[in-house]
């Protein structure tokens, strides 16, 4: 509420400087240039209002090393993801698609504890594959996904 607030104020005031601006700049040159000056300033404040949301996740389930695409808005050059087993850096170059590999569980921390581990899934769990959701989320400069990307963890 609080950025919403002063992007509010800043609005105004860059309104104030337009009216300031027409009896300033006896040119046309000089009042395109600061019209333009002034819309960036209002597309830079208006992209803090705006996170990253994370609309699809590709696939949908995989094991560890799985290769992810995650689809959305507001994706940044450098972008965090979390993924339940950690934090992966990932870039965007479109602002809208990004790619990571999912890292290993924390509980696989050698290839003796992985086998342990699911052997006791599978034992816990003979009916099938073992499966644990996870929720993605994204943080960047322009702050924090709001809504998780789901996938499920399977071994």
């Amino acid at each position: 509420m609080g950025a919403m607030l002063s992007t509010l104020l800043l609005i105004s005031q860059l309104l104030e400087q337009i009216k300031a601006k027409e009896t300033i700049y006896p040119s046309i040159f000089d009042r395109v240039k600061a019209d333009r000056e002034i819309r960036e300033k209002l597309v830079v404040q208006e992209s803090v209002l705006t996170p990253p949301v994370i609309i699809e996740v590709t696939p949908k389930k995989g094991g560890a090393g799985t290769g992810i695409t995650l689809r959305g808005q507001n994706f940044a050059k450098d972008n965090l993801v979390y993924t339940g087993f950690g934090t992966v850096k990932a870039k965007s170059v479109d602002g809208k698609t990004l790619k990571f590999k999912l890292p290993k569980p924390p509980f696989w921390s050698s290839a003796q504890n992985q086998a342990a581990v699911t052997e006791y899934w599978r034992k816990t769990y003979p009916n099938g594959k073992v499966s644990i959701p996870l929720g993605f989320y994204l943080k960047n400069d322009l702050g924090q996904s709001v809504a998780p990307g789901t996938f499920t963890f399977e071994f």
